[in-house]
């Protein structure tokens, strides 16, 4: 996890985010790789062709872009020189993109980033990342890990480990494990039954002590019945809040 991706607007949540990372850095020695988003307008000049997307050629089009490089690079010279980025390899990239969310997967994917850490909630404007309406599709569509955090997490206690637990969560879970050890952590495992996807408890945990069985390895086990897997994920992560 040397390699660390976080996508900022700086807004209070991107930026919160970009904390956390610092923590994961320093943990794990690892370089953070800013990246900001200039969105382009999907505006097209009268008589353009609507199934060919221009360049920047246009020269008030270039200037206005360039200006908020300008303004964007002064502002990240001065955060990455906030004290919690204090020995750390930081580096910043601005691009202006169309497609927020497909240049930061290309991006993380070129860097052969091991993780992205980005915020759940941004700014709006022209001039900023949009992460709100992005971090979702980056979580969906990105080939890279991907973290993503409403707020500063300062004490990572408990990881929960939602699955269905079949053969691709084998290949998924170690990352797991690693990023849970680096804060010492405990990791849960939880099984959300819904009723277009419904197991009795005692095959349920037939499967779960299997999936244990190959880490070699016990963990706090938990099965919910939800109307959705997103509810049943979010309720227990209230009730373990309040259990700890």
């Amino acid at each position: 996890m040397n390699k660390i991706i976080v996508p900022i607007d700086l807004s209070k949540s991107s930026v919160d985010a970009l904390k956390f990372a610092s923590s994961v850095a320093k943990k794990v020695n690892g370089r953070i790789h800013l990246i900001n988003i200039i969105q382009r307008s999907h505006v097209l000049l009268p008589g353009s062709d609507p199934f060919v997307v221009p360049p920047v050629t246009d020269s008030f089009e270039y200037k206005f872009y360039e200006n908020l490089k300008k303004e964007v690079t002064g502002k990240f010279e001065k955060l990455i020189n906030a004290q919690y980025l204090k020995n750390i390899e930081v580096d910043f990239k601005i691009i202006i993109s169309f497609n927020v969310y497909e240049t930061i997967c290309e991006y993380a994917e070129l860097k052969k980033a091991a993780i992205i850490i980005m915020g759940s909630r941004g700014l709006n404007g022209i001039k900023e990342i949009l992460i709100g309406s992005n971090a979702q599709r980056v979580a969906a569509f990105s080939k890279v890990s991907v973290l993503v955090t409403p707020y500063n997490i300062v004490n990572l206690k408990t990881v929960v480990f939602a699955s269905d637990f079949s053969e691709e969560s084998y290949d998924v879970f170690p990352s797991v494990q690693k990023f849970a050890a680096l804060f010492d952590a405990k990791i849960h495992l939880l099984k959300v039954n819904t009723h277009n996807d419904f197991r009795r408890t005692n095959d349920n945990m037939k499967i779960i002590n299997a999936f244990m069985k190959k880490f070699r390895k016990d963990y706090k086990v938990s099965i919910y019945d939800s109307y959705s897997k997103e509810d049943g994920i979010l309720q227990y992560a209230e009730d373990v809040k309040l259990t700890l």
